[in-house]
């Protein structure tokens, strides 16, 4: 399920919204976040270790996914306020 998720998160075209708010997608998007959010902290950590004179703007030019997933988690929750869309949020942020 946290597969799909992240791959629906990560399509060229827009995602299956109906399934990433399903329920069932709800109830793991803390788990599809945080492998988000991990393989992005990958990529800065290694920005990070780069020698400054090796740093350059393109570095700090990226698409997050991770802030694209909580976009869509913040706007299914001022859609459908229900108990399960504020708890995901509140243990995201």
């Amino acid at each position: 399920m946290k597969d799909r998720i992240i791959s629906e998160i990560k399509k060229e075209c827009f995602p299956d919204l109906e399934f990433l708010f399903s329920a069932q997608a709800l109830s793991v998007s803390i788990d599809a976040f945080k492998l988000i959010l991990a393989e992005e902290s990958e990529v800065f950590e290694t920005v990070l270790q780069k020698n400054v004179n090796d740093l350059e703007f393109e570095n700090f030019i990226y698409f997050s996914y991770a802030e694209c997933f909580y976009n869509f988690l913040y706007h299914i929750k001022n859609c459908r306020k229900t108990e399960i869309n504020e708890d995901v949020l509140k243990n995201i942020e």
